[in-house]
């Protein structure tokens, strides 16, 4: 892929500063932390390229990953131009990606600027939970809204040490009720599971009077080509597909993406041993699994059942001027 250099020149910084557009593979790496805080990454399963690279083919965005040179410093940005409004956004579906992220508010406001001289303006920014540090900014000065939201962590050093011990006794209830039932679970293996799962998928969405629904091309791509994504399904003794969810995946951590069940098979909690086994095939290699935000209260509750942790972060936005 050609590389474009955009360079700039700017009199407000003592910085020679480079912007460049770069090829859709990139990736860095980051040490392993300790604690629930500091293990907190900046590098989100939404930013890995093939994943970004579908957002921008199946829905309405552009994506653009661009480079900035600032302060001696290459920093990685995940950018899309939103097709709808002719905006910018650092982040589409998900969290948004700088990598490594700036250490301090005047460098990251500074590269907010370098990118928008360059695109136009950014509108919308969701910074990945990284901890108390970034919480702190103070943003009042920066043009941005701000808004504070919650998402739910699986510390999977936790896990390894108390295994089901951390869930609470209801989830282990449900967990024992599922496999007394006979139903089981595996990752998905035809397209015509897919399909079954994707069926499942779009009456969920319905029955919740959800406004978006993924596209089937994108989660297809994602799921067959990808090993960014996948798919596990809960099946009954008659090998009737009940249940699925997709987690999106890097090298060191999970997010839980996609959950759907059959309205009929509800009762038989398949989307619990669907966790379960995410869980413990993911736990001896990954830092963590973020559970994601929770518009409903009593979903959100349960997802502590599982012995998460909350965890703050942030969403910037600006309104868009044509």
């Amino acid at each position: 892929m050609r590389i474009v250099f955009l360079v700039k020149y700017c009199c407000c910084r003592s910085t020679r500063i480079h912007l460049r557009v770069i090829s859709k593979n990139w990736k860095g790496s980051f040490a392993n932390m300790m604690n629930i805080q500091q293990m907190l990454s900046p590098r989100t399963p939404f930013i890995e390229p093939g994943f970004a690279a579908l957002v921008g083919q199946y829905l309405d965005f552009e994506y653009v990953p661009v480079e900035v040179c600032y302060k001696g410093q290459v920093y990685a940005i995940s950018l899309y131009k939103n097709t709808k409004t002719q905006s910018y956004q650092i982040g589409a579906v998900g969290y948004g990606g700088i990598l490594p992220f700036p250490e301090s508010l005047p460098d990251f406001l500074d590269i907010i600027d370098i990118i928008s001289e360059s695109y136009g303006m950014i509108s919308q920014i969701t910074l990945p939970p990284m901890g108390e540090h970034i919480l702190s900014w103070d943003m009042s000065s920066s043009g941005f809204d701000r808004q504070v939201m919650d998402t739910y962590i699986l510390n999977f050093a936790e896990y390894r040490e108390q295994k089901d011990m951390l869930f609470k006794g209801s989830v282990r209830t449900d967990i024992r009720f599922a496999e007394k039932a006979g139903v089981y679970v595996r990752l998905y293996d035809s397209e015509q599971e897919l399909q079954q799962f994707y069926e499942i998928y779009k009456s969920t969405m319905e029955r919740v009077q959800a406004s978006y629904l993924t596209p089937y091309e994108l989660l297809k791509e994602l799921v067959y080509y990808s090993d960014e994504a996948r798919l596990y399904i809960a099946l009954t003794e008659q090998k009737r597909v009940i249940a699925g969810s997709v987690f999106l995946q890097n090298e060191d951590n999970l997010f839980y993406w996609i959950n759907a069940s059959h309205s009929e098979f509800r009762n038989l909690r398949g989307n619990y041993l669907i966790l379960k086994q995410a869980i413990d095939d993911a736990y001896a290699t990954k830092s963590y699994l973020n559970f994601g935000y929770s518009h409903n209260p009593n979903i959100a509750k349960s997802k502590l059942g599982w012995g998460c942790h909350i965890q703050k972060y942030i969403r910037l936005t600006k309104e868009h001027t044509q």
